[in-house]
């Protein structure tokens, strides 16, 4: 499952270059979410495929219907980040600046996508 995580991370990351490379006025934000909720769905699938988890994420979906919810996620394993932003639209992260540095997650840091 690592393996599969660097994968999709990776794809991910490829898939946000040219965001970071594009006008501050194009609307680059959306589509970088969306882009990485998609590689996080997959990940999630590919778990549960694997017979590692089973999932039962409606009650996020429901957070889409909230206007302007918080959501305040305690990482002890990073997985509930996965969980959220798979499922809930316009996600904002707030996290530690030595995050940015990881070579999985730097692209999307680096993609304005997270405030450190």
């Amino acid at each position: 499952m690592l393996l599969w995580l660097g994968a999709m991370l990776f794809v991910g990351n490829v898939g946000l270059i040219p965001l970071l490379v594009t006008r501050r006025s194009f609307p680059w934000e959306p589509i970088a979410q969306r882009l990485i909720s998609g590689v996080f769905r997959l990940f999630l699938f590919g778990a549960q495929r694997c017979g590692l988890m089973r999932l039962d994420l409606r009650g996020l979906d429901r957070l889409n219907r909230q206007r302007n919810p918080v959501l305040v996620a305690n990482h002890p394993s990073m997985i509930d980040v996965f969980l959220i932003i798979s499922r809930v639209h316009r996600a904002v992260c707030l996290m530690k600046a030595s995050i940015g540095s990881n070579i999985l997650f730097g692209v999307g840091l680096t993609g304005r996508l997270c405030f450190q």
